[in-house]
């Protein structure tokens, strides 16, 4: 019932687009929230409900404050989702408004790559680097230049970032 009432929402966000935007700082923290949830069934349907509306409702810089409040959820499945959602947003968002939070992208992504769970480290790892193949390396340099970054890390979210540009590592 939860993963048909989600997937409901996520298709009404999508047909309504700009006109649903107003409910999105509600719905939001409760998709995120059924990150946490063990039914695959009800991920999926969060997954789809949040691919659906982004871009018709919102874009992911209008909601970074409410979608990195879940980067420190205590459930790291949860983290992991965030992240691998994050990664998709990124590319596709414009560039542009991506230049405008990189900061806060940077700080949330930064404690990301530093998790003690390997599966949300490399979800925080490949969204830095679609998030790097999308800007440039001079904007994420609070990251790249980053003392806690080691060179193992670096090298992994340079090679992510073209792979996604179609190149070899």
């Amino acid at each position: 019932v939860v993963a048909s009432a989600i997937r409901a929402l996520g298709l009404l966000g999508r047909g309504l687009r700009k006109d649903f935007c107003m409910h999105m700082p509600t719905l939001l923290p409760v998709f995120m929230d059924n990150y946490r949830n063990k039914n695959r069934g009800v991920v999926h349907a969060v997954d789809f409900a949040l691919d659906s509306m982004h871009l018709r409702c919102y874009i992911i810089t209008e909601v970074l404050e409410i979608v990195s409040e879940f980067a420190n959820s205590k459930v790291p499945a949860a983290r992991t989702k965030m992240f691998a959602y994050m990664e998709r947003a990124v590319m596709q968002t414009a560039p542009k408004s991506l230049r405008k939070v990189s900061k806060q992208l940077c700080l949330m992504l930064l404690k990301g790559i530093d998790d003690k769970t390997p599966d949300a480290r490399d979800a925080a790892l490949q969204t830095t680097g679609a998030l790097l193949h999308v800007l440039e390396e001079d904007d994420l340099s609070e990251i790249m230049e980053n003392p806690k970054m080691d060179k193992f890390k670096a090298k992994r979210i340079r090679s992510y970032a073209a792979e996604l540009a179609g190149e070899a590592p």
